[in-house]
């Protein structure tokens, strides 16, 4: 895979291999795994500077800690690299994937660079990264020609972030209408009765994918 780099004008001092995102237009170094990350700086630059940012592909990023080959990788609160789980990663908006081939990586100190592949967020999704949980969600009784709505707690999302529902055994005359995140956290799933009599749905665990929006 080539390395593709884009020429962004610095807002502030920025070390080789850090993660970079974007303020008022400007590259900075990234304060979290949910800033607005555009990829990972070539080499050190200083305010007002044009800083080299590798965007897509394979960069040298500097480690924080230790991550074991082939782990995903977000930001720190310095724009370094630490080992980050697909479950915590649905608000990362760019991240990376270590060498699978190379041992386990050490503690590192500043600038101790290690190559990392850069995922988009598509790709990020097909890898898994993203929130998915099983949830148990029990309904009540569902008047006929109706819906009813219940909660679960899916830890992450956001208001906005996309929602998909998969509920493994509805009862016949029950569809999944619709589902959304209605408040941090919180995934309100609504189904429909489409009989004529009243349906109470057996408890049943519903998997929960929610997604990052943009």
């Amino acid at each position: 895979m080539n390395s593709v780099t884009k020429s962004i004008l610095a807002g502030g001092t920025i070390a080789a291999g850090r993660f970079v995102a974007l303020s008022a237009g400007l590259a900075v170094e990234a304060t979290s795994a949910s800033s607005t990350i555009i990829g990972i700086s070539l080499r050190a630059c200083a305010s007002g500077e044009i800083c080299e940012v590798v965007v897509e592909g394979f960069a040298r990023l500097s480690i924080a800690g230790t991550i074991t080959a082939g782990s995903f990788v977000k930001s720190d609160g310095n724009g370094e690299g630490v080992t980050a789980t697909a479950g915590a990663l649905a608000h990362a908006r760019y991240i990376g994937q270590t060498s699978t081939t190379d041992a386990t990586i050490p503690n590192a100190v500043d600038n101790d660079l290690r190559e990392v592949m850069l995922l988009s967020s598509a790709v990020l999704y097909f890898a898994g990264v993203q929130l998915r949980q099983s949830v148990t969600v029990d309904f009540g009784s569902i008047t006929n020609a109706t819906t009813g709505t219940a909660t679960a707690t899916v830890t992450g999302a956001a208001v906005g972030d996309e929602v998909v529902v998969n509920a493994p055994s509805l009862e016949a005359d029950l569809v999944l209408a619709n589902a959304h995140v209605s408040a941090a956290n919180t995934v309100t799933i609504r189904i429909g009765n489409i009989s004529t009599a009243p349906i109470d749905p057996a408890s049943q665990a519903f998997i929960i994918t929610v997604r990052p929006a943009a």
